[in-house]
């Protein structure tokens, strides 16, 4: 048995056709679902409008479509709605452009909308297009090769890409030892071991030169004398900028110099690098992109149900995204049922609670309005756009498109965009975006020259103390043979004769 289906009536006198039907390719349904898609779109084929009146059906999404608390707009032709989109509308509907009348309602199920390919109906929306319920869909809905399989939509008024929604970390509290942040650890035990060596070199050059068998005379006036406890005092103390003056033989100020000058640049580091760690607030490590995401469980995240971001998830090739719908598919709570749902979510959780996947320009805009409890975090991914969806074949389909793209050339869409779309209260923090960044502790290979400078002078202060030692026997014994005396060598001198009666 064979039926007729009309497709279309053709008008031979002005030679085109009044009326086209239009059926989506359905042949890889399954066949029951075929059959009833088929005697939907046969039966319930919508006529173009001929009034100059459309029945608009939309879904509240701030900034593009939001009602009216007092349930009145003013002068939009819209009614209670207002926003981006009704904005757009009303310069879409003007006398100079397409010259229409509409009216704005929401489909009963506060949905998107999806087509059940294997049950052959459709729901939000989508649906309400199908069933000829409404004659256009005009909100934050993004064009996809599923939709335009069975409906048309125009060329996008807005470019978007997907993006996560995070809690906003909150900075974490000093800890105890916070004070020995600016040095990592073997900085620290570079600069104590310093301190030790240096202290020995200072005994030694003391044993060493015969210049430095004095003791160094205090502001107090008691003696000070470099045995191995008062010379780790002492280095001890010019470190924190204290203590005796130092050393007066030339191998000591040799010595004493490089070690003023290591205190001068470790000082020095250590304070601006404190400054940092103190003005500088340090926040917990979160969720940075897409890929970091997938790759974990501890965190959970999720998209509304039946949108074109849920099914990009599902239908997309890419590993990454698959684990990702499968994660949400299978976790409880993941996938929610409207995006205020899953964004009301986001900020009045914690940082580790819910990542929210959705579209960029709405991200931004919530994450720019009070309270300045969440951020977007990563780069956009899958790029598209929004655009207005009617049923296949419709005769004002292309008048539509050509408007819309008329709107972005003439900078309407840019006015519309800086109007509803501009920064809000929070635009301007953010836990780590604005130029500050965590403190970043100084190392042993930051810090390796200035320890080498200190090895230098110890090194330059041993060689002089044997320089000095070389020539101060050179003046004693050309004394001696000069038959000169000095105070030091009569000094001995009595002191041996001492000896000598004391052994006698």
């Amino acid at each position: 048995t064979y039926s007729v289906l009309t497709i279309g009536t053709y008008d031979v006198t002005h030679s085109h056709w009044l009326h086209e039907l239009r059926i989506p390719t359905v042949s890889h349904l399954y066949p029951t679902a075929q059959r009833r898609l088929k005697r939907q779109m046969d039966s319930n084929w919508c006529d173009p409008v001929t009034t100059g009146h459309f029945r608009v059906t939309t879904l509240e999404e701030p900034p593009f479509v939001m009602k009216d608390e007092n349930g009145t707009s003013g002068e939009d032709r819209s009614g209670i709605f207002y926003g981006f989109l009704v904005d757009m509308m009303n310069l879409l509907a003007e006398p100079n452009r397409l010259n229409f009348t509409y009216t704005m309602s929401e489909p009963p199920d506060r949905l998107f909308g999806s087509i059940d390919e294997r049950a052959g109906h459709a729901t939000g929306m989508i649906g309400r297009l199908l069933n000829c319920s409404d004659d256009l869909a005009v909100a934050s809905l993004t064009i996809t090769a599923e939709r335009q399989k069975y409906l048309d939509l125009t060329k996008p008024f807005l470019d978007i890409g997907l993006s996560l929604l995070a809690t906003k970390a909150s900075p974490e509290k000093p800890g105890l030892w916070a004070f020995l942040d600016p040095f990592d650890r073997w900085t620290w035990i570079c600069i104590v071991a310093s301190c030790i060596v240096c202290a020995v070199c200072l005994v030694v050059l003391h044993r060493l030169s015969p210049y430095g068998r004095r003791t160094i005379e205090q502001s107090d006036g008691l003696p000070f004398t470099f045995k191995i406890h008062n010379s780790l005092w002492f280095f001890y103390t010019s470190f924190m900028q204290q203590g005796p003056e130092g050393a007066a033989f030339l191998s000591g100020k040799v010595l004493l110099g490089g070690w003023f000058f290591f205190c001068l640049i470790v000082v020095a580091t250590y304070t601006a690098n404190l400054a940092a760690f103190l003005t500088v607030k340090s926040f917990p490590e979160g969720i940075e992109s897409v890929d970091e995401l997938a790759g974990q469980t501890e965190v959970q995240y999720g998209t509304v149900v039946e949108t074109g971001v849920f099914n990009f998830l599902k239908n997309s090739p890419i590993d990454t995204y698959r684990r990702m719908y499968h994660y949400m598919s299978s976790t409880n709570g993941a996938i929610v049922q409207s995006s205020m749902e899953g964004i009301n979510r986001v900020k009045n959780g914690n940082l580790r609670d819910y990542i929210f996947i959705w579209d960029r320009p709405i991200l931004e805009y919530f994450a720019g309005q009070l309270p300045c409890t969440s951020e977007v975090v990563g780069n956009s991914f899958n790029d598209g756009g929004y655009g207005i969806a009617m049923p296949r074949g419709m005769p004002y389909f292309e008048d539509f498109s050509l408007a819309v793209l008329k709107l972005r050339d003439e900078g309407k869409i840019e006015q519309l965009t800086r109007k509803w779309l501009k920064a809000g209260p929070c635009a301007g923090e953010s836990s780590d975006t604005d130029g500050e960044t965590e403190g970043e502790k100084a190392n042993i290979s930051q810090m390796a020259g200035v320890f080498v400078l200190l090895c230098i002078a110890m090194g330059v202060s041993v060689a002089v103390a044997f320089i000095e030692r070389r020539v101060w026997h050179h003046k004693t014994s050309r004394k001696q043979m000069l038959g000169l005396s000095s105070p030091i060598a009569n000094k001995y001198a009595e002191e041996s004769v001492i000896r000598l009666n004391e052994g006698e």
